[in-house]
């Protein structure tokens, strides 16, 4: 290596040498980082796995410990219910005493688990007694029996009912008023004997051997780094790693070893928690409580004297250990530097092997960043283009969409001879401007959004959708252009579907379903098909637009999809078209994760779009299997002369409550629970008003509120809607009159119902409309909408005027552009937002400026609407001026 250096420097390449260093130390730091990655990421996953392994190992010994109970107490249960026990206590004959040794000898011999099993009578003598010395069971001889009755298991025991146990406190076998050596842990068990009675007659008394729980309990943590404690309910270790701090409760010269002055910080979390796992400077501590007794046992505090009763009885949930696994820092450490000790190693043989290979890259380096400079020019040269080109969408939005909004808007006046009849031949001409100008209002539509589509600027704005809704809007949708060919519409949709709701974007799976049926009834004959399918396979849906019409060649299969693309055949030469729906529907379907392809077996015999989306979220709106009977709506009484409302709420006690206000305040009242019923009910009984909360079953309220606006016979029944969803302006919009957010104040429900009355009952007058836009041709076509709708319509031809008309006026409405030189739509709406009394006036927004997410924020909270200069007829116009008019004219 140190020759090719020298090398170097004789030739006198001392840029290469350089670009050497640099790409050498540049891996070197590289390097260095990522060890140091990998090394605090290997650390943090042996800590996971350390932290895991010993939450689990913790949870065994709990199981551990539990089982061993149970298992102890169903031997005691069995031992107490015995006939040879119960034939002794009802004969007392010596040799029936003899069976029951027999018979616990035997159960001893068994089970090898118990130092003693013992019958006891009400004395506390002991009738019964085996032992189990050096693994052999042995019956004790009656001579050799000794009386327990100053004993607290004894007093402990005998005093329960029938069915109840006692179970003693985990501590050391005492002999002769002295501990047993070798140390002997017991845990005893027992439970009162009544004979056929009803009579105590003693006790079966299960000395445990406490020292198999710890055997166990040790095999059972074999498998974890840390030290195993084993705590009784005051701190005192019943097991750890020094046998000389165990049992500190039992001697006294130990009774300050205990887990609090070994561990102060531990144990102030430990004794304050069920389970939990955290570290300190002692180490790694994973603890949890175990409370081995069911309800149905009892305990003591026990003694540590022999013949000393129990200071306090205990249930089954004061009876609890604290299992504690303890890795210490020592460990930890090792684990750690064992970790960064073989990365060291590594990291050596990979420099000695980055400066090797750093020698040879140092040639293909240089020449790749002469490279790189002709790339970046070339990348500042297409991100000059991308602005360049989306400038020129902005300002073709604005110049083009302004002109054709006055082309389609005067011819809409024309076509509806506000200004005279017209001949037949005008009448056709005038269709004709009509139909091309939307024609190329929808291109130009195409184009935009396709265009921002390609540069990224198109998000999703995903919602809950339905797919059984969504299908049925769509048909909705072309089911009047299809019957005027005659063309049949079917639909299958699988019944797994029906109620299944999907994370999508609403809008652009609407434009989706339309794209795909215009484009399927535009090239379907008269009299043709149409079958629409949607289904599930996996995690995909899958939808299908399949007809009869002309089909398509397998080589121009592919091609529809691309932009601006036509069949070339006569009869798709007759169809008007922009050749970009295809193009735009499947940029819409791969934003969704998507894909879309076409199927056809050739000219004649029909096409098949098919479409496929991932179902990323669902859920299933199926009605519940189990719940209340559906509750039925209530009906008014047949007094018809108060005014009746309609109070639609699923909340049976906010039903009532609404209701108490509206008949304390004399009108009747009905009464219905989903959406369904409110749509049924305002139909039959055309309420005076309808109060309508938004969270519904069947049917929400935004549905039923869309519903009955575009129902004849009960849009103009007035809504006031009551909700805890607060959306006022979007309620206000949708033709509601007023609106409230829940808990509703009882006076505010009753002003605005008796509001209606007072409004719905005088003759509305004209209404005065501003109309402000630097456009001559638009001002005048809207004064034409408006004049023929009975408006009084004042004219502003810029911002400046128009605030000053506005302040001035006081008009009921204004209808402003947003895109006008000095003073544009924003500062308007600013300045009059500032004025006292013109930031009442509702404004609508009438604009061709393509408006961003960031233009919207501005807007939302200072306008009534916002309708874009579509030229999509001046129905539109006038139903969004309808709003925010009435509530000028109500305020």
């Amino acid at each position: 290596m140190n020759d090719k250096i020298e090398t170097l420097s004789k030739t006198g390449s001392w840029d290469a040498a350089k670009h050497f260093l640099i790409i050498f130390l540049s891996l070197v730091v590289l390097i260095g980082g990522i060890t140091m990655l990998v090394y605090y990421t290997e650390v943090n996953s042996d800590r996971s796995i350390n932290e895991a392994r010993e939450a689990n190992v913790v949870s065994l010994l709990m199981q551990v410990i539990t089982s061993d109970f149970k298992s102890v107490v169903s031997d005691l249960m069995i031992l107490s219910e015995k006939n040879e026990l119960r034939t002794m206590l009802e004969s007392g004959e010596v040799a029936h005493r003899r069976a029951l040794a027999e018979e616990f000898l035997s159960y001893s011999k068994r089970k090898g688990l118990y130092d003693q099993i013992r019958f006891l009578d009400e004395t506390g003598m002991e009738v019964v007694r085996i032992n189990f010395n050096n693994g052999k069971p042995a019956s004790v001889r009656e001579n050799k029996l000794q009386s327990k009755g100053k004993r607290y298991y004894f007093k402990d025991a005998f005093q329960l009912e029938q069915g109840e146990v006692f179970v003693s406190p985990l501590d050391l076998n005492i002999e002769r008023g002295k501990i047993e050596q070798p140390l002997k842990p017991m845990i005893r068990f027992g439970t009162p004997v009544f004979d056929s009675h009803g009579r105590k007659r003693g006790i079966v008394l299960l000395n445990y051997f406490g020292a198999k729980m710890i055997r166990d309990l040790e095999r059972a943590h074999v498998s974890s780094q840390g030290q195993l404690m084993l705590l009784n309910r005051d701190g005192f270790r019943l097991k750890c790693p020094i046998p000389e701090h165990e049992w500190g409760f039992m001697y006294e010269d130990r009774s300050d070893r205990t887990f609090g002055n070994a561990f102060p910080e531990a144990w102030h979390r430990i004794s304050g928690a069920e389970s939990r796992q955290f570290y300190d400077t002692d180490g790694l501590f994973t603890f949890t409580t175990v409370y081995p007794l069911s309800e149905a046992q009892k305990s003591s505090t026990g003694s540590s004297k022999a013949f000393e009763a129990s200071t306090a009885q205990l249930t089954s949930k004061d009876y609890f250990w604290k299992i504690v696994s303890r890795v210490s820092p020592d460990i930890l450490k090792a684990a750690s530097q064992r970790i960064l000790g073989a990365l060291l190693i590594l990291d050596a043989i990979l420099v000695i092997l980055l400066a090797t290979g750093s020698l040879f890259v140092t040639r293909a380096s240089v020449r790749r960043k002469q490279a790189e400079e002709q790339l970046q020019k070339a990348k500042e040269a297409a991100e000059t283009a991308t602005r360049a080109k989306s400038e020129f969408l902005a300002n073709m939005s604005h110049e083009l969409r302004t002109p054709l909004n006055a082309i389609i808007g005067f011819s809409e006046i024309l076509w509806d001879q506000t200004f005279g009849e017209l001949n037949e031949k005008q009448t056709k001409y005038i269709n004709n401007v009509l139909v091309s100008g939307r024609h190329l209002l929808q291109l130009i539509n195409d184009i935009l959004d396709l265009s921002k589509v390609e540069a990224g600027k198109m998000e999703l704005e995903p919602s809950r959708v339905s797919i059984k809704d969504l299908l049925e809007n769509s048909l909705i949708m072309i089911k009047e252009k299809a019957m005027k060919h005659g063309i049949r519409l079917d639909s299958h949709i699988s019944q797994e579907l029906m109620n299944l709701k999907i994370s999508a974007d609403e809008r652009k799976l609407k434009q989706i379903m339309f794209n795909l049926l215009s484009n399927a009834v535009k090239f379907t004959p008269d009299s043709g098909v149409i079958t629409t399918t949607v289904r599930r396979e996996g995690v995909d849906l899958i939808t299908s637009v399949a007809d009869s019409g002309i089909g398509i060649k397998p080589e121009d299969q592919e091609r529809v999809f691309g932009e601006f693309e036509q069949l070339d055949s006569t009869y798709a030469r007759q169809q008007q078209g922009t050749g970009l729906g295809l193009a735009l529907t499947r940029r819409l379907v791969e934003l969704h994760g998507g894909r879309i392809w076409v199927e056809s077996k050739g000219e004649g015999k029909g096409s098949t779009f098919t479409f496929m989306i991932p179902v990323e979220a669902e859920e299933g709106v199926s009605e519940v299997s189990i719940k209340p009977e559906e509750p039925l709506p209530s009906r008014p009484d047949a007094d018809n002369s108060r005014p009746l409302v309609l109070v639609v709420e699923d909340d049976r006690q906010a039903g009532e409550l609404i209701s108490h206000y509206l008949s304390e305040a004399d009108y009747a009242v009905a009464h219905a629970f989903d959406g369904k019923q409110a749509i049924q009910m305002a139909r039959e009984l055309r309420p005076y008003a309808i109060t309508l909360d938004i969270v519904l079953p069947k049917k929400d309220g935004w549905e039923v509120l869309v519903e009955l606006k575009s129902l004849p016979e009960v849009k103009d029944i007035p809504v006031i809607i009551l909700s805890v969803v607060e959306n006022r302006l979007f309620g206000l919009n949708l033709g509601a009159v007023e609106y409230f957010v829940k808990p509703v104040n009882k006076e505010q429900l009753i002003k605005a119902v008796r509001n209606v009355m007072a409004k719905t009952a005088r003759e509305a007058k004209a209404m005065t409309v501003l109309v402000v836009d630097d456009e001559p041709q638009t001002v005048e076509m809207l004064t034409g909408y408006l004049q023929a709708e009975g408006f009084t319509v004042l004219q502003a031809y810029g911002g400046k005027q128009g605030i000053d008309l506005a302040i001035e006026k006081q008009p009921d409405a204004i209808i402003l552009d947003l895109m006008m030189p000095e003073v544009s739509g924003f500062d308007v709406v600013q300045r009059l937002q500032a004025h006292p009394e013109a930031r009442e006036i509702p404004i609508l927004i009438f604009t061709a400026k393509h408006l961003t997410a960031e233009d919207r924020q501005r807007l939302t909270s200072h306008v009534q609407a916002i309708s874009l200069k579509s030229g999509s007829g001046k129905e539109n116009l006038l139903r969004a001026l309808e709003k925010p008019g009435k509530t000028k004219r109500e305020t």
